[in-house]
């Protein structure tokens, strides 16, 4: 009740809250658009980035990684395992390792250079590739990844945990509009980075009204002013 607003970044959240606290909701874009990591790219034709982790908690088991690596190897071209997370319970180099090609130790935007096409569990891996117009495949192992390609409009793009043996027909279907899907991507970069600097904007407006509104005695994380008339 004393939140100003609430910010979430797709339909599906925006459902789920939206009942509790209507007037205070706002759809936005993941923050990380605010400042889009971009990358000087020279694509080659057939360079796939790779994220997989490793996920043991979905609740029927129905994520096999060496099931998921072995059906990236079969893509035709080069693999570059693109890692993220390295943490001792939830290290992608582990999830990453059976990937035949390129090796990885640490996460660096420049691997984004040169790739063609992405497949990507982890939701940031997916959206850095977005925001360098690079087609991509997801592999939605949380409802945030399949809301995500929902909100980009593919969710062709975007298989289930248990959805490997798809992979070959939906990276086929990539590569085939990859010039329509990538700027379409580029679409959705700019959209998104205008929206969250609208909604800074707003924010701060918001944020300032409140401060402005309060009794000294009640202010909290406002900055010092006397109390209004």
């Amino acid at each position: 009740e004393e939140a100003r607003f609430f910010a979430v970044r797709d339909k599906g959240s925006f459902g789920l809250v939206s009942p509790f606290a209507v007037s205070k909701v706002r759809k936005i874009p993941d923050p990380a658009f605010l400042i889009p990591r971009r990358v000087e790219r020279s694509p080659l034709k057939g360079i796939i980035g790779v994220n997989l982790r490793v996920w043991n908690y979905d609740q029927k088991r129905t994520y096999d990684n060496k099931k998921w690596g072995e059906a990236v190897n079969r893509l035709p071209g080069k693999k570059t395992a693109v890692p993220l997370s390295f943490l001792n319970e939830a290290n992608d180099i582990d999830a990453l390792s059976g990937i035949a090609g390129e090796q990885n130790k640490r996460f660096d935007m420049h691997l984004y250079g040169n790739l063609e096409a992405m497949v990507g569990m982890r939701l940031h891996s997916l959206i850095f590739a977005v925001q360098n117009s690079i087609p991509v495949i997801g592999v939605a192992y949380a409802p945030k990844v399949s809301r995500f390609f929902s909100e980009l409009g593919m969710s062709e793009y975007c298989l289930g945990l248990d959805e490997c043996g798809r992979l070959p027909e939906v990276y086929s279907a990539v590569l085939a509009g990859k010039e329509k899907i990538a700027a379409g991507l580029k679409s959705y970069t700019f959209e998104a980075e205008s929206a969250l600097k609208a909604f800074i904007t707003d924010i701060k407006l918001i944020i300032e009204r409140g401060c402005a509104s309060r009794p000294a005695t009640q202010e909290r994380g406002c900055a010092s002013r006397p109390a209004t008339q």
